[in-house]
């Protein structure tokens, strides 16, 4: 008997702790997106630059080595209700900012995976996935 409700205390402490991290995850104050850049090409990457629209300047991307990858979080402090998130990598596409979310506001929450490629003539592709919390 004195087992048992040491089980079920134990499971009870279990159940508290794990509701309390799931509703911190979800209703979490601190809004913002991690992008995580793999760098899959044979040669080191420099000069990658993500920005916003509102925002003070590029945030620059430290230099990321071949087969290496980097993770940047953004947590924008300007007010805003949406923007545009954007890229710059200048071996791709001759160095032009390209859109990373067409429709970013500032409490979104998630992740962002950019893969950086080669193909067989090594010409750099990037590939964008999303997983938003919204």
């Amino acid at each position: 008997m004195k087992k048992n409700k040491k089980l079920i205390f134990t499971l009870l402490v279990c159940l508290a702790a794990l509701g309390g991290i799931i509703y911190k995850n979800f209703t979490s104050d601190s809004p913002g997106v991690e992008v995580i850049i793999y760098n899959e090409t044979s040669k080191d990457m420099v000069n990658i630059e993500i920005n916003y629209n509102l925002s003070e300047g590029p945030i620059p991307v430290e230099k990321i080595e071949k087969r290496n990858n980097k993770s940047i979080n953004i947590n924008p402090k300007e007010e805003f209700t949406e923007s545009i998130l954007k890229m710059k990598i200048p071996e791709y596409k001759d160095g032009e900012e390209f859109i990373l979310i067409k429709d970013y506001k500032k409490k979104d929450k998630g992740k962002l995976q950019v893969y950086i490629r080669e193909d067989k003539n090594s010409n750099i592709k990037v590939d964008v996935k999303e997983k938003f919390l919204k």
